[in-house]
């Protein structure tokens, strides 16, 4: 019994069946996957004498790229793969030697120097049909993973909407990452997206926060830029060391929180959806208590002060003090 383990595993190479190629049957060699040529094998669809491709080879050997115009093959490799009259080739003919074989493109660089008009017709007819195998093959082999990733690709498309979607939720207090552990792909992903919410300061248009950031907007602008101010709203700013602003807060109700997103409404068309001071206070208890993650750039207090029943909110917005709308920002308050 043999225990000697194997130390090289051959790379599949092996014919094919033949074509005929202007009268002479090549047998179809295949090497990592692609039809080859060996130099006898050209010689005889030539009809050269022995050894002249071999030698022209030969005196060319600096242009052509191992690997990608040729494949110096180990005799392990190529012992099972031709005919012993279709395996010469250089370096050598002997039993043991490796051997040459030509892709596609070294012989098309290789056939240059046979310039007779059967070498046109032969080339083309090498070119139409024995090198066009690997083509068809390799043309199904990328249709085939293009419709895998475009599959993948309109799958990922789904997964990082709903993600989002997610992350929408849980940002504004319905849900936590942990309820999705069951799919730990799109926990991930959710993950993310709550990171991305993390970093930019203007939540959806449609919410509570991004109507809030521009009341401050407008705010900043009627400081600097003497365009309307926002109504009913009290504001106040914080200065840094540069008496430049940092802070803008201001105290609020909720009937006055919708007074001035009517206002929004009026002069940015930004459409009010809260009617009623309870529809008000819910969404502020959502986003900014309910809310696993922090508001970027917020904080709020509820029912800091209440006069005669009417409660009001704290709210702080962090300002950039390089930003356009402050950085005239030297006007006394």
């Amino acid at each position: 019994m043999n225990t000697q383990a194997a130390t090289h595993v051959p790379i599949p190479a092996f014919p094919r069946g033949t074509i005929n190629i202007e009268g002479h049957d090549l047998p179809m060699v295949l090497y990592k996957d692609q039809p080859v040529l060996t130099f006898k094998m050209m010689d005889q669809v030539h009809e050269r004498p022995d050894g002249t491709a071999s030698r022209n080879f030969r005196q060319n050997r600096d242009r052509f790229i191992e690997n990608e115009d040729y494949f110096n093959v180990p005799y392990e490799e190529h012992k099972n793969l031709v005919a012993r009259r279709n395996s010469s080739g250089y370096p050598g003919t002997g039993q043991g030697n490796p051997i040459i074989f030509l892709t596609g493109m070294g012989y098309m660089m290789l056939v240059k120097s046979f310039t007779d008009d059967r070498a046109w017709k032969v080339q083309r007819a090498l070119v139409n049909t024995y090198f066009q195998t690997r083509q068809a093959r390799t043309t199904t082999g990328k249709a085939k993973a293009m419709k895998a990733e475009l599959a993948n690709l309109k799958t990922h498309k789904a997964a990082r909407k709903q993600a989002q979607e997610e992350a929408r939720l849980i940002y504004n207090g319905q849900g936590t990452l942990d309820d999705l552990a069951p799919w730990p792909i799109l926990q991930d992903m959710t993950h993310q997206a709550l990171d991305a919410y993390k970093q930019n300061p203007t939540v959806q248009k449609d919410g509570v926060v991004f109507r809030l950031d521009q009341l401050v907007t407008a705010y900043l602008a009627h400081r600097f830029q003497n365009a309307p101010a926002p109504p009913v709203i009290k504001f106040t700013v914080c200065r840094d060391d540069a008496d430049r602003i940092r802070v803008v807060e201001f105290l609020a109700r909720c009937r006055d929180l919708i007074t001035a997103f009517d206002w929004l409404q009026e002069q940015q068309d930004i459409h009010n959806p809260f009617n009623t001071p309870g529809a008000m206070a819910a969404s502020l208890i959502k986003v900014f208590k309910n809310s696993h993650v922090p508001v970027p750039g917020w904080l709020f207090k509820s029912r800091v002060k209440s006069i005669t029943g009417q409660h009001y909110h704290w709210f702080e917005k962090s300002v950039d003090p390089n930003s356009i709308t402050t950085k005239q920002n030297v006007k006394a308050d």
